[in-house]
């Protein structure tokens, strides 16, 4: 049992006696953090739970140039049971007992073990890339013809 399920729960705190057995284990929990974030990375978090915002906040926070502030999403899987209840739900994930979720959540809904955090890109972003690539192919021929000019 966590140790947070016992002192959260006074009733799930027992006696221990003589002779009991007693094993403790780590079990770090986790989500994945990627997309436009600060940080693409697999990131601990205490049993305790963390929130969207401390999530965000240690996977960097959003990256200025790239992400889109409404494109934050977290994608959970969900048990079947609970995915029923959403319309068009293919029948082929309900058979597999949990079924993949994408949630737009608010920045204090709180996290779960194995959760993973995407930020999308700001749709700007590709059209900046088009830009960066179109000028990296023509600065050196820019380069060379300003130098020439500057020799003459």
């Amino acid at each position: 049992m966590p140790l947070q399920a016992i002192l959260s729960n006074t009733r799930e705190n027992i006696y221990i006696r003589p002779g009991d057995v007693i094993t403790v284990y780590r079990a770090p929990q986790s989500f994945t953090a990627f997309g436009a974030t600060g940080r693409n990375a697999v990131i601990g978090f205490d049993a305790g739970g963390i929130t969207l915002e401390e999530a965000l906040g240690k996977a960097g926070g959003l990256n200025d140039d790239r992400s889109d502030p409404y494109g934050v999403f977290v994608l959970r899987y969900e048990p079947a049971s609970l995915a029923q209840k959403y319309p068009n739900v293919p029948q082929k994930f309900l058979s597999r007992g949990v079924v993949p979720v994408a949630y737009r959540l608010n920045m204090r809904d709180n996290m779960r073990d194995k959760d993973i955090l995407y930020v999308s890109h700001a749709p700007i972003t590709e059209v900046e890339k088009v830009f960066r690539l179109v000028n990296m192919l023509t600065q050196p021929a820019i380069s060379a013809a300003t130098i020439r000019e500057i020799n003459r």
